[in-house]
């Protein structure tokens, strides 16, 4: 038991160090993506606003169409504007990118606690025999659960709230200019391509660095 208590300690330890490692850097790239997905969506959640400029314009073209003395009552295209579809998919696509953005920190939070309380549990202070039963029962319950698993999770969403990023940047650039929105949209598109085929080839190649 002694022997099983000394080297489960270096594993557990050495496990809940690399969890904390990545889960630090994770917590780190969601902070400053997610203030740069926050300040994108101040600016394109204006876009489903109404109109005040074009709605003055159309409701003076209408007084001076109404003759005089009449009453001019909003018509119903000033109570309403028409949203572009672009503009809804632009806001959708960038409110997701920061739900998963902020999620991914979240979840990297409660693993790092989850982490420390498992290495504080798990060695206790007993008889060597019964702190490697508490041992073994709690890293059962490590296993069982899928915290490895979880883990993996984290970049995962990470890295869908950055395509939806510019994918939402790519739509809101092309309301502007249609150029430069298609060439964004070009840019992500390579992008993609590079991040699928970094992703395959490990399953092709075995000893192949790229490991996403």
């Amino acid at each position: 038991w002694k022997l099983y208590n000394t080297e489960s300690e270096k594993h557990d330890k050495a496990l809940v160090d690399s969890w904390k490692g990545n889960t630090d850097s994770m917590l780190i790239f969601a902070g400053l993506f997610s203030s740069i997905v926050a300040s994108f969506l101040i600016e394109t959640y204006k876009t489903l606003l109404p109109d005040s400029g074009s709605q003055t314009v159309a409701l003076l073209t209408q007084l001076v169409a109404q003759p005089d003395g009449a009453a001019v009552a909003p018509s119903q295209s000033l109570a309403q504007r028409n949203v572009s579809p672009r503009a809804i998919r632009v806001n959708i696509l960038m409110f997701l990118s920061l739900f998963f953005s902020v999620t991914s920190a979240l979840v990297s939070t409660l693993i790092q606690q989850w982490a420390r309380e498992y290495l504080h549990y798990s060695q206790p202070i007993a008889a060597p025999h019964k702190r490697g039963r508490v041992r073994a029962y709690l890293f059962q319950g490590l296993s069982h659960f899928q915290m490895r698993r979880l883990t993996y999770a984290v970049p995962v969403l990470l890295h869908l709230a950055v395509f939806l990023f510019f994918s939402a940047l790519s739509e809101f650039l092309y309301l502007i200019n249609v150029p430069v929105g298609g060439t964004a949209r070009y840019c992500i598109v390579a992008l993609l391509a590079v991040y699928t085929a970094l992703s395959i080839l490990p399953l092709i190649v075995k000893n192949a660095p790229y490991q996403t």
